[in-house]
Order: C-alpha cells, then sequence, then structure tokens
C-alpha cells in the first residue's frame, strides 16, 4: 500500500476535501505518508458567489500498533485563496477586492484502519486549525475541528 485516494469530511478542509497520499518512507513499525488534495469551496452566502478552492498538504508519521491498527500524527498547511467582505445593512454580506492567497496550519492526532496491502482506508483524527496571524477571514484563530476520511489504498 503505497498509494491511497481518500474523500474526508470536516479536517483539513474545513468543509470536506478529495486526497491522494503517497507513502515516503517504510519501516516494519513506523510508516511516513505525503498527502496533498482539493477542498473545491464556493461561498454562496455572499451578495456575488466565488469560487475558492483550499488545497490540504499534510505530512503524516503513522504508527502500526496491531496489523492494520494505526496511530496517526502530522502536521500540514492549508493555502487558499479568499477575497475581503463588507456587511450590508440587509445582514447579507458583500465580497469585494482582489482574492488573497491566505493559509491555515494543521495538526492530526488520530486513528488510522489501513491493511498491509491495498484495501479499504478509515482514519478518524482531531485536526485543530491554526490561522495565520494575517488571516482577516477567520476571526477565531484556532478551531478544534476533527476529521473523517474513507478511502481506497494500493
Amino acid at each position: 500500500m503505497k498509494h491511497a485516494f481518500y474523500a474526508e469530511a470536516i479536517g483539513n478542509g474545513k468543509n470536506y476535501s478529495l486526497n491522494y497520499e503517497r507513502r515516503i518512507y517504510n519501516s516494519t513499525q513506523v510508516y511516513m505518508f505525503l498527502r496533498a488534495g482539493i477542498s473545491p469551496t464556493k461561498y454562496k452566502n455572499v451578495t456575488n458567489p466565488y469560487f475558492a478552492p483550499k488545497f490540504p498538504i499534510e505530512l503524516n508519521i503513522v504508527m502500526r500498533s496491531m496489523y492494520e491498527h494505526m496511530i496517526e500524527c502530522g502536521v500540514g498547511v492549508t493555502p487558499y485563496f479568499n477575497r475581503e467582505k463588507t456587511l450590508n445593512t440587509n445582514g447579507t454580506s458583500t465580497a469585494i477586492g482582489p482574492k488573497e492567497l491566505n493559509r491555515y496550519y494543521v495538526l492530526r492526532f488520530g486513528y488510522r484502519y489501513q491493511p498491509s496491502e491495498s484495501g479499504m482506508v478509515f482514519r478518524i483524527a482531531i485536526t485543530p486549525l491554526l490561522a495565520d496571524e494575517d488571516d482577516t477571514y477567520i476571526s477565531n484563530k484556532i478551531l478544534p475541528l476533527y476529521g473523517v476520511s474513507l478511502g481506497y489504498s494500493f
């Protein structure tokens, strides 16, 4: 199982993401995976909707505890594009200005089920997001989120 494709709810994409993962290190008890994905987010709750994709990138260390059951820890960054918003008098918001590249940082602590050969991958984890200081779009700089993933490894 050198490759995996999976979908993740919540997690690094904050809504959902589609991901590819590749094993880059392998020993008898420890694996290292590099992950890249996309979260195709469209902001509709503004008077002029716009597409603002997120791109989760993560490095995970996975420790095998028993057969297919593993403990997973990781760090990552999720770059994304966003626009400044202004609040209208009727309670809606309007996106103004050019798209800006922002990012938030992610930690991962969780459980992973993955067979030693190919097969289903299941992951569940705590994934706190740490917003960049320059990010004016996230008012709470630490978001205590979680992620649930389901996919296939080969």
